[in-house]
């Protein structure tokens, strides 16, 4: 694992289905897995395994500084608002879909690290973390705390969103591209943007075929649409090399302009190289 180095765990989990099997493919990965011991220490890059309680304090053994994942095999957590339950990176009720890479995503998340979404040949597809910069996404260098909430509402919570799209030889962000809901449609849109000086070299093709692989099939998403301004001929070529086809005489509102934007639409259900709407 790059960042998960130790998983320290309550002893109780051990007797939980799956839970063995998780603790084998950690090892495999040489992770360290132990069980708390009441006065020991907890290693730096150690993620924690917490089981819930009725009771709202923090186990006193327990450093608060270590990202942790509450175990809630009993529904004990519920209605406990601001215990540190609710603090935890995730609550879980069992391990049957827990593994590896969710503890290192975790751990990620408790520490401020982007998660990276998708690799192609020439870009990184990524989080956006406080620390960037991006002329085309302006929230992200103006603004801090929005940058703050955003990680933790829209990928903390719903783990889509806007991402960086990284420049692999430079580790420049060049542009965005991701999936969010789409309100007007009741649905969900990609959106994307390439900065100037690197547009018509194919990256913004590369970069949504990438974050729709991630939304059809690490999110589950069958159908989704994309609001490209008429004018935009670039954009259009793009969702239509992508598969997405206009529905004619459909149009929406833009926010932003006040001016109509054009609806595209690619499903899952159908062959979207041949689909016409």
């Amino acid at each position: 694992m790059k960042y998960l180095k130790a998983v320290r765990y309550d002893p109780g989990c051990e007797k939980a289905p799956f839970f063995q099997r998780l603790l084998e493919e950690l090892k495999k990965n040489e992770v360290q897995v132990l069980p708390f011991k009441s006065g020991g220490t907890v290693q730096e890059g150690s993620l924690l395994i917490l089981r819930a309680s009725e009771k709202q304090e923090m186990p006193a053994q327990i450093p608060g500084s270590h990202p942790y994942v509450c175990w809630d095999p009993d529904g004990s957590s519920k209605g406990l608002k601001e215990s540190w339950i609710r603090k935890a990176q995730c609550i879980i009720e069992g391990f049957d879909e827990v593994d590896a890479d969710f503890l290192e995503k975790m751990f990620q998340r408790g520490r401020g690290i982007p998660w990276t979404i998708a690799e192609t040949e020439r870009l990184i597809l990524r989080e956006f973390s406080v620390e960037d910069h991006c002329h085309i996404f302006p929230e992200i260098s103006t603004e801090p705390d929005f940058t703050s909430k955003y990680i933790e509402n829209m990928y903390g919570i719903f783990g889509y969103g806007i991402w960086a799209v990284v420049l692999k030889e430079t580790g420049q962000i060049i542009g965005r591209a991701g999936v969010y809901d789409c309100s007007a449609l009741d649905g969900f849109e990609l959106g994307y943007a390439i900065e100037s000086p690197f547009r018509q070299k194919g990256y913004a093709h590369e970069a949504c075929a990438a974050a729709l692989d991630f939304a059809e099939n690490r999110l589950g998403l069958k159908e989704i649409y994309a609001l490209i301004e008429p004018a935009n001929q670039e954009s259009i070529k793009v969702a239509l090399s992508l598969g997405f086809r206009q529905i004619m005489g459909k149009t929406v509102k833009d926010e932003r302009t006040s001016g109509e934007l054009l609806v595209f639409f690619r499903s899952v259900f159908v062959d979207n190289a041949e689909k016409s709407v």
